[in-house]
């Protein structure tokens, strides 16, 4: 694999994993997205899809033509980069969609690719703030559904032809598949081996940094 195609202006190679349509420059963008496959197509499949899909199918168009990096990855098998190759792994409201059981597998191969004092700087959903907001709001009418809603394990009606296909082909999990709070997700990046670092001064720091209801958690490989 010729990594110097991947270095960045910094000569970095920064990973933004299941990169959805937020294609970062200066990083490596990895995602399965079958929208990017129809990129070609655009012309022809627009009127299939719906004003989300074709927003997201004019972003792919428009950054991959500026050269940003795109690889067609499923994040959730090993990563394409050797050992202790990688600078920094951004892995922005990811791992909440992966199986428990899966995800052993998917931090092993993080931790591997990483170079010695590589960074990861973890984004997920915050379970504690989503209860308390619950246990806050118990006795009106919106407590529940809003706390499930939240969740996400579940889609409120059936979803559109187009992600139930994504979800037959198994090329993502738009639902989540778990939950974390800051003491889980932080004890289970430790028992594979990462050490918490604090502040986060990665080169995604300031990614997403002011959404409410989430876990902002920077790792680094010893």
């Amino acid at each position: 694999m010729n990594l110097n195609k991947y270095r960045n202006r910094h000569g970095r190679i920064w990973v933004n994993v299941a990169s959805s349509h937020f294609l970062l420059e200066n990083f490596v963008n990895l995602d399965t997205n079958f929208l990017v496959w129809l990129s070609p197509l655009y012309p022809w499949v627009k009127s299939w899809l719906r004003p989300g899909g074709r927003e997201w199918l004019r972003v792919y168009r428009e950054w991959i033509a500026q050269g940003r990096h795109y690889l067609n990855v499923n994040c959730a098998k090993p990563l394409p980069f050797p050992a202790d190759s990688v600078d920094h792994i951004l892995a922005s409201h990811f791992l909440e969609h992966v199986y428990p059981d899966v995800l052993e597998g998917v931090l092993e191969g993080f931790f591997r690719v990483l170079k010695p004092k590589g960074t990861m700087h973890i984004i997920v959903p915050d379970l504690e703030i989503r209860t308390r907001q619950y246990l806050e709001t118990i006795g009106t009418a919106a407590a529940a559904n809003d706390f499930v809603q939240g969740l996400f394990f579940r889609f409120p009606r059936r979803p559109h032809w187009g992600v139930r296909q994504v979800q037959a082909l198994n090329i993502g999990q738009p639902e989540h598949c778990w939950m974390y709070d800051v003491h889980s997700i932080t004890a289970l990046l430790r028992r594979h081996g990462f050490v918490v670092q604090d502040p986060n001064d990665s080169p995604s720091a300031e990614w997403r940094v002011k959404e409410w209801g989430q876990i902002n958690l920077l790792v680094q490989k010893p």
